[in-house]
Order: C-alpha cells, then structure tokens, then sequence
C-alpha cells in the first residue's frame, strides 16, 4: 500500500479535545467539596459532572456531539452511570439524545470522559434543552451514600425545513502537507451531502495560484471523480500527486472542487484548498575513484572522491575522512564547496592523500570512511568507504653484547655477538658485513644473513657471531677496530653500523743469548767488553734493567753500555734483539798482577714482567736472568791481523776482496789468512756478515766448522798459509804458544 501523507479522519476527536480543554479551564473556577466521614468509617461518593460545549446549532436531520466530563472528587473509588433527558416540551418531540458510559471505577482524583448525541428529526425546529445525569456509587464498604449531578445543554435547530435541497462540503484533516520523500502523497477528502435529497458530485482539481505558491508540473488525480452521496451522509475520496524523488523545493497549490451533478441550478458546490510543501532536501551520494589502495610507509598516494547531489537543491558539502588511522590522511585542497544542482552539474570532487606510517604490519588493511555532512554542522549525509593496504618499510639497528674484545691472545680469537633488530613493519632478511681487517687478522660470522620478524612482533630480532683471529705476530699495542654493518639482503646502503675494538694481550718471552766471550783479557787501564745480546719473542716492547749482584773485585769498575751511551736499563722492541755491553775497568789503579782477574755476575730484569714465579727452578724468578762474566789482566799484546790468499785477491779482484759469481746451486771456498801478531798464542773470534737469506755460509780452520765452537779458534803466535796442494794450512810457529 502507497504511503499517504495525512492522519486518518479524526475530525471529532479535535472537537473532544477542543471541549476538554475549555472543561479543564471551566473546572478551575469551581469549588469542590470533600465528603463527610461517617461514624461508621465510610465515605459519601463525590463527583463533579461538565458536559461542554453548553449549546450548539445544528440542522434538522443532523446530531450535534458533546462530551461529558466526571471526576472524582472523593476518596474512594465511584462507579459512574451516565443517562440523558430531553424537557417535556412540543418541540423536543424531535429531538433524541443517546450517550456513552463511562467503562469501570473512578479512582479518587481520576477523571472519566463520555459522548452525548442530540439528534433532530427531519421537520425539527426552534430548541431543546437536554439533562445529562451522572449517579456515582461509593465502593467502600459499607458503602457510603451516593452522589448525583446534572448539567443542562441546549441544542437548536438550524434552517430547518427552509435549508437548501442540494448541498455540499468537501472536508479533509490536513490540507497543508509536506513531502515525506514518499512518490505519492495522498489527501483522504471526505465529500458531504448537505442537502436533503441524493446527490451526484463531480469532483476536479485545478492548480492555484495563491500566494507563495510556485507552479506545479506535478500530477494530481481525484480517485474516484464522481461520487454518490445519499443524504445525510459522506463519501470519501483520494487527491493523489506524484512527487518524483529530487523535485525542487517549493510550495504547489491546487483548489479541489465539487459541483453537485444533479442540482438543476448547478449553484450547489464547494471548494478545498490543499497544498503540499516539497522542503529543501539535502542528500547524496559519494563515491571513490578506488575502492583499495596499496601504499608505502612515508610515501604518498592520492584517490578522488565525487559527491552527487540527490537532494532538491544546492547546498555546501563538507568532506571528512575517519578511521583508526585517519591521520594519515588529508586533503589536497579544501574539504567542502557547494555541491550544485542544475540540470549537468551536480557533482563535487576532493582530492585525498593517504601517507602511511609503519606503525601498522605490512600487508594489514585499514579502512578509511569518507563522509559528507550538510554544511558544516548538519548531518552526515552519505559515506564511502576506501581500504589501504599498508606497504613494507625496511630498516634495522643493530647492538654489540660488548664494544670491545679485550686481551686476545696471538694467534687466537675473540667473539663478540651482534644483535640484529628489525625496525621495518614486515619480515625481512638483513644481510651482515664487517669491514675488511689488518693484513693477518681474520674476521668471520656465524651467518651472513638473519630472517626477523615486523618489529611489530616477538621475533623481531636475531643475534649471530662475530669471531676476531689475531696473527700468531700480533703486538700487544695493535689495537684494531672493526666496523660491523647490517644491511638489505638485496643490496644498498648500510642501515646502521657499530665498532667493535680489539686488543692483544701482551706475552712476554724473552731470553739472553748464550753469550761466545765468558772471558776477556785486557791490559791495565783498559776496559773489556762482554756482550749481552737480549732477544725479545714477545709481542710488546719490555723495559730491561741491569745490575751487577757480584764483583769479586770491587776496584774494577763495572758499568753497561748501550753503543757509546752508559745505560743502567734498555727497551727492547717486541720480536727483536738488542745488545748491550758490560764494561769492566781492568786494574784501574796499576798495581795489579799479572794474571789477575775478576768473577762479575750480573741480573738482568723485565721489569715490564711481573711473573716473578720459579717454574724452571733455578732460583733465579723467571722475569729475570744472571750471567757470569770474568775479566783477566794481562799487559800482553793480543793482535790478529786478517787476509785473503793472495792468489785469490790477484785472481778475482783488488787486494784484500775477491769477487765470485755463482750460479744457483754453486759454491766457493775462498782460503783466508789470519796471523796473530802479538805476543802469545791467542782466541780467534770470528764474524761473518752478507748474504744472509741469500746462501749459506761457514767458517773452517784446519778442515773444521768453527761455528760449533762459536766462531773461535785457537791462533799461535806464528804465521798460517794455505797449501794447495794438500788443501790446508802450513802453520809456522814463531814462537811459544
């Protein structure tokens, strides 16, 4: 069933209301009485009758309606039996009256409300007056007495038998309506026959043009266009106009009239009024250029939005955009304007840019709901929505369980673990890298690559192994750093970086040479000199101090030398070898004899070595060494005098040097002619320098290699030569070995 735009017929319903009010108004004037108690304890009924209106004129073959009012007025509860009288008069021989009851109890205050009817018979005339009676009866108990009221009305009679033999009267409850949005709006009119004859009615409906009403291209239809209306009653018809959706606002007017069909004078008709009011109607629709949009983190994507206007007339539009995220959105622009209405232009559209952030997982949707509000505090009039689908970032941080690797021993290794952290919004695989080390250190990882987690999550972080070789030759101050980077498994810029320090921890191992002159020989007032060769196999240059623990003669002076320098303490640089010489004064004073001699022992300290332990058990702390040296005076000559045969000098070069060429694999010996020259048969220290890493080379003295006996050999005092034949020295003595 089509929606209508009226209320049911309800005419009468007004009028009760109508007479109510001006009861209630009436009812403040009057002075109510309380009942009186009797001894037994029950009360008197009390009420209070009004029936309104008081007189009314109506024609003959009509009624005229009034209502009747009860209240209670006592304290309990009153049953009310309502009944009517007309006075016994010639005239009120035509007039009836009939009325309702009030159904149940009063209770004490409530108030009750009923109809009476007057009726006039055909022929009626002059007036009537008619008595409305209302009995309560108590309902305590015992009951108390009754109370009874009258009010009095008067009815008269209209035109009587003189009214009109055709008329009509076109009714309806609301003429003036307004558009619900429904497509037909319906007017229920009620079309009464006032004369006093059958009628026939033709009904039309014209447009009016009375004040502020625009013109109409609406249709309007009466249905049904004839009635037949017997007398003294009413049919009713429909007025039914068709309102397409987004018709203009605007008041339209039309005139309803009924013209009676079969009044010979054709003067019996009339005419309604009705009007509908299409108001101004803000709606419409909204729709997005996308329905789903993939974004990245920190980059910017755009969609237009387009409002149609389904309303009735233009109006401003205000965008705004909701959701949970809906700070990562804005508008390119102003988010309202007048959205139009004219015949090809009823759209407006905003541009939206969506700038996600990763606080959200990658891959996870959000829903943004674009709204348009009427004005900028109407309601919201339509929605869309757009779904953005979040892109990956990509990022990363690492930390070091220490920033340094302390004390790692020559050819060991240390480890550190680096903690990888995801900071992009998805699972990613990072890629680990250190920077290139010094020559001979290495520098490895437990896994080159980690699979972690959204940093979203719990798995956002995984933790490999960095391990650190030092070379076996590594010093103790070769401090290093190594820079470890976390970066995009696929290539690119690193995402962050940390260092790492490495030191060495420093070995100390050293020892003294076996010195090849223990003994020395020297005239008075001269110095000796006893090397003292150090050899430094740790990784860290040591400091080394010396004493002299025993002097078996303390007037030859003791002191050590270091070149031409007096030093009572060296460093020696890590995997090197420094010699310093001990110094003995022989016979400083001249009153020695010959043959004297003096035991010097000596301590040599790493005073850089704290390791004063005795593991070798020799008594001595193995930080420290002691030597023994010893020092003779002898004021003999003690000479030697070097030179190469001079068959060989003349044969391959200038006097005292020979020059040989040798290819790979090849080998010489070349003879050499030492002479002692002093005074006694003496020791023979020889050196031999060149050539080191080149060949081998080797010293012999009668067919033996004097470097096992340390590079000396016995000299007497005489002359050598070489004997080619027998490939050996011919030695001359000269004198007493």
């Amino acid at each position: 069933m089509e929606p209508r735009g009226v209320a049911q017929k309800s005419a009468p319903k007004k009028r009760a209301s109508i007479l109510l009010v001006m009861l209630l108004a009436l009812s403040s004037f009057c002075v109510i009485s309380a009942p009186l108690a009797q001894a037994d304890g029950a009360r008197d009924a009390s009420i209070m009758l009004s029936v309104s209106p008081s007189m009314q004129t109506v024609n003959p073959g009509e009624s005229a309606e009034y209502s009747i009012t009860v209240r209670n007025t006592g304290s309990d509860p009153v049953t009310i039996q309502l009944s009517s009288s007309e006075e016994a008069t010639q005239e009120c021989n035509a007039y009836t009256s009939t009325v309702t009851q009030i159904v149940g109890p009063l209770e004490a205050g409530e108030i009750g409300e009923a109809t009476m009817n007057v009726t006039l018979a055909q022929g009626a005339t002059d007036e009537c007056d008619t008595t409305v009676r209302a009995t309560a009866t108590d309902g305590g108990t015992p009951p108390g007495q009754p109370d009874q009221q009258e009010s009095t009305v008067t009815t008269k009679s209209g035109d009587g038998e003189s009214g009109p033999l055709y008329g009509v009267d076109l009714k309806t409850d609301d003429p003036d309506l307004e558009w619900d949005g429904s497509e037909i709006m319906i007017w229920d009119v009620e079309v009464e026959n006032t004369g006093r004859v059958n009628e026939t009615v033709i009904l039309t409906i014209d447009e009016s043009d009375g004040p502020n009403c625009d013109p109409s291209d609406l249709e309007i239809e009466v249905d049904p266009e004839t009635v037949s209306v017997d007398n003294e009653s009413s049919e009713w018809v429909e007025v039914r106009v068709t309102v397409p959706a987004g018709s203009s606002a605007a008041k339209y007017c039309w005139t309803l009239n009924g013209q009676v069909q079969n009044d010979p004078t054709q003067n019996a008709s009339d005419d309604l009024d009705l009007d509908l009011t299409v108001p101004e109607i803000h709606a419409c629709t909204v729709q997005a250029s996308t329905s789903m949009i993939s974004v990245d983190p920190d980059t910017t994507a755009s969609f237009t939005v387009t409002f149609e206007n389904t309303g009735n007339s233009e109006f401003t539009i205000s965008a705004d955009i909701t959701g949970a995220k809906s700070q990562w959105a804005s508008f390119d622009g102003a988010s309202s304007g007048l959205l139009p209405y004219e015949d090809d232009d009823l759209v407006k559209e905003f541009t939206i840019e969506i700038t996600p952030d990763d606080s959200v997982d990658a891959g996870s949707e959000q829903v943004f709901k674009i709204e348009g509000y009427d004005g900028s505090s109407g309601p919201k009039l339509c929605e869309t929505e757009v779904r953005v689908i979040v892109g990956q970032s990509h990022g990363a941080a690492i930390s070091l369980s220490s920033s340094s690797i302390s004390q790692v021993e020559p050819g060991s290794n240390g480890t550190v673990s680096v903690t990888v952290m995801n900071l992009g919004n998805g699972q990613d695989t990072l890629k680990l890298s250190t920077s290139a080390p010094p020559a001979g250190w290495g520098v490895s990882l437990s896994s080159s690559t980690v699979n972690v987690g959204s940093r979203h999550g719990s798995s956002n972080q995984a933790t490999v192994e960095v391990t650190v070789n030092a070379p076996f030759n590594a010093l103790a101050d070769d401090a290093i750093t190594i820079e470890i980077f976390v970066l995009p498994n696929g290539g690119g810029a690193a995402f962050a970086s940390d260092n790492v320090s490495v030191t060495v921890m420093p070995i100390h191992n050293w020892d003294v040479k076996d010195s090849t002159i223990l003994n020395q020989t020297g005239r008075s007032g001269t110095l000796v000199h006893f090397p003292i060769t150090i050899v430094n196999d740790g990784n860290i240059g040591d400091n080394f101090m010396f004493a002299v623990t025993l002097n078996t003669r303390q007037s030859w002076a003791t002191h050590f030398m270091d070149g031409q320098d007096p030093v009572t303490s060296v460093v020696v640089p890590a995997f090197s070898e420094k010699t310093v010489n001990l110094a003995v004064s022989i016979d400083a004073e001249g009153v020695g004899e010959e043959r004297d001699s003096a035991t010097v022992t000596i301590r040599i300290t790493n005073s850089d070595d704290h390791n004063n332990n005795d593991e070798d058990n020799d008594n001595i702390p193995d930080n420290q060494r002691e030597m023994t040296f010893k020092a003779m005076l002898s004021n003999r000559n003690h000479s030697m005098e070097i030179s190469i045969d001079e068959e060989w000098s003349y044969s391959y070069g200038e006097p005292g040097s020979v020059q040989v060429i040798l290819a790979p694999g090849g080998s010489v010996t070349v003879p050499v002619w030492i002479e002692n020259t002093g005074d006694l048969s003496d020791d023979a220290y020889f050196t031999l320098s060149g050539l080191a890493g080149i060949g081998t080379r080797s010293l012999q003295v009668d067919g033996v290699d004097i470097a096992l006996s340390g590079n000396e050999a016995i000299v007497p005092t005489a002359f050598a030569a070489w004997n080619f034949t027998s490939q050996d020295f011919m030695i001359w003595f000269l004198g007493p070995t």
